[in-house]
């Protein structure tokens, strides 16, 4: 996990001062950030995912982390198995952008939901990206991320999967405090970098590809892959976008 995002952790388990917690992992993903709240923390993690990954697990049962860490099936914005106010802290990384964007109603589902199971006084942490075009800096490395994520999105919907949304801190801000938080702030916490995982990105989206039963179609999304590739490797390819965090009370 990146240091920045380590950091912004570290942070919020300093304002909590008190250890023995109850953390809400919103969406599980990797498990990454599953394992670093686990190591901060001697109560428990419950990491909610609709979807729970087994590489995930097995990453947190390797660690020897299982006794803390409690993996919950099922959806952030309907969680009737938390009860009012019973959770401490929240932490969601990458899950804001993961909601499609024709289905605001359930990012305010979800955040209403974060309100309900907080603890008063309790604090969510939100990480997440900037939007593309937000980047002050445009070089061509920029302008290959951007096009990568936008092919890749292209690709995902065309065979029915889902891509990250671009979702402005501002109006995520905002949507807090409509849903009643208090003492809601962005800030930026890491600026582009070249990735060093384009080659995955690639064979991610050249396996899409096959699925696409149009010839046409797949021939050209996979000549559009290749030159992305060939010009990542001349020129170098950025991260998607600067990291974000919002913090938010109850």
């Amino acid at each position: 996990m990146k240091e920045k995002i380590v950091n912004v952790l570290d942070q919020l388990f300093q304002k909590l001062e008190n250890n023995n917690l109850r953390v809400l992992d919103a969406a599980m993903g990797g498990g990454n950030v599953t394992l670093e709240l686990a190591q901060r923390t001697n109560g428990k993690v419950i990491s909610v995912d609709i979807d729970p990954a087994d590489s995930a697990t097995k990453k947190i049962e390797d660690a020897n982390l299982s006794s803390p860490v409690e993996v919950v099936k099922g959806t952030l914005a309907s969680m009737d198995f938390l009860q009012d106010s019973s959770i401490d802290t929240i932490v969601s990384h990458s899950t804001i952008s993961s909601i499609p964007a024709e289905t605001p109603f359930k990012v305010q589902q979800v955040f209403k939901e974060f309100f309900r199971v907080l603890n008063p006084g309790g604090i969510l942490l939100i990480i997440d990206y900037y939007p593309l075009e937000s980047a002050a800096v445009r070089t061509k490395a920029d302008e290959i991320a951007q096009d990568a994520w936008r092919t890749y999105k292209a690709v995902a919907e065309l065979v029915g999967d889902h891509h990250h949304e671009e979702v402005p801190p501002e109006w995520v801000c905002e949507t807090l405090r409509d849903t009643g938080f208090k003492d809601v702030y962005h800030e930026k916490i890491s600026e582009r970098e070249l990735s060093d995982t384009f080659e995955e990105y690639i064979e991610n989206m050249l396996h899409y590809i096959s699925n696409i039963e149009d010839d046409e179609l797949s021939r050209a999304f996979r000549m559009k892959i290749l030159k992305l590739e060939r010009d990542a490797r001349m020129y170098g390819k950025s991260e998607y976008s600067s990291t974000y965090c919002i913090w938010a009370t109850k």
